[in-house]
């Protein structure tokens, strides 16, 4: 009888002592998320006054070479004169076009993805979405498992006392994973937005073209990704608010049924699966076979 209720004191204490390390963990692990974010917007924000001038001095330098490779172009083919103007009037609009794209590169990429981003907002009223506010849901969560657990420590299986903490940590796992891919797409939207724009100052050349014509449309890629991302993770949070609730209320009526336990286990890995997956392949397929053709306007 006394190892019986030392048993039951000991599962006790280690499911509250895990419940206790995840709610204090909770202000660090947010913190440093939403820190982290910030703090690679704050240097994107930066890099913009130091690369468009070197992007700027790379595309004069290609243009040059481009205008020198189409005269020999013109030549070796035996260009008439008039020919050979109208080759070099077309390649100076084209040139002159692509570095206005260039210059005023503030305001078309990154409205890019801000664009798609304000979309994901507006359609999921998810305006204030944010790593932290993830992690906030999951450890929410896996604290109201525990304590709806524990309140059932008499009607529970013996099994559940190893698998109500594994449960418990794999559902906080699937929220970090989530909280990451956050944080992954935010930051590369950043590098998009900001870090690409060196990679304009080689389509002046029709041999370094692609380069840039890659570059738009990954920034599109991007776009589309946090788009869809701001649409599964705003929506799956409405829903894992709801399971904390649906769990203490199974737990209490259920009792000694582990059924409540494995839904939330459930729901937090195909959640996690969604956001991982569905971004990705959509933002790929969608953007797979998109080219501007941006080496073929240099061509003569």
């Amino acid at each position: 009888m006394r190892g019986g209720r030392q048993r039951t004191r000991t599962r006790y204490l280690a499911l509250c002592g895990l419940a206790l390390a995840l709610a204090g963990g909770r202000p660090a692990a947010a913190g440093v998320l939403d820190d982290l974010v910030k703090g690679y917007q704050g240097a994107a924000n930066s890099w913009l006054g130091a690369l468009v001038p070197m992007a700027e001095r790379t595309f004069g330098i290609l243009a040059g070479l481009e205008i020198a490779v189409g005269a020999l172009v013109w030549v070796a083919n035996r260009r008439s004169v008039d020919e050979m103007l109208h080759g070099f009037i077309r390649k100076i609009l084209v040139l002159g076009l692509f570095y206005a794209f260039l210059s005023e590169f503030p305001l078309w990429v990154p409205r890019i993805v801000q664009g798609f981003q304000a979309a994901g907002q507006a359609a999921s009223r998810t305006q204030d979405l944010s790593p932290s506010g993830v992690m906030k849901v999951g450890v929410d969560l896996c604290t109201r498992l525990l304590a709806a657990a524990n309140d059932a420590g008499f009607l529970v299986p013996a099994a559940a006392v190893l698998l109500v903490p594994l449960a418990t940590l794999i559902v906080m796992l699937a929220f970090i994973s989530i909280a990451a891919q956050l944080v992954t797409t935010l930051v590369e939207s950043y590098l998009a937005v900001t870090g690409g724009v060196i990679f304009l100052g080689f389509a002046a050349f029709r041999g370094s073209a692609p380069l840039a014509d890659k570059y738009i449309v990954y920034a599109v890629q991007v776009g589309v990704k946090l788009f869809l991302l701001y649409l599964l993770v705003g929506t799956g949070l409405a829903l894992a608010a709801t399971w904390a609730q649906d769990l203490e209320q199974q737990m209490a009526v259920v009792g000694g049924s582990l059924k409540p336990l494995f839904d939330v286990l459930a729901g937090s890995l195909v959640f996690a699966l969604l956001v991982w997956r569905i971004p990705a392949q959509v933002s790929d397929f969608l953007t797979q076979n998109v080219h501007l053709h941006l080496r073929e306007a240099l061509a003569d």
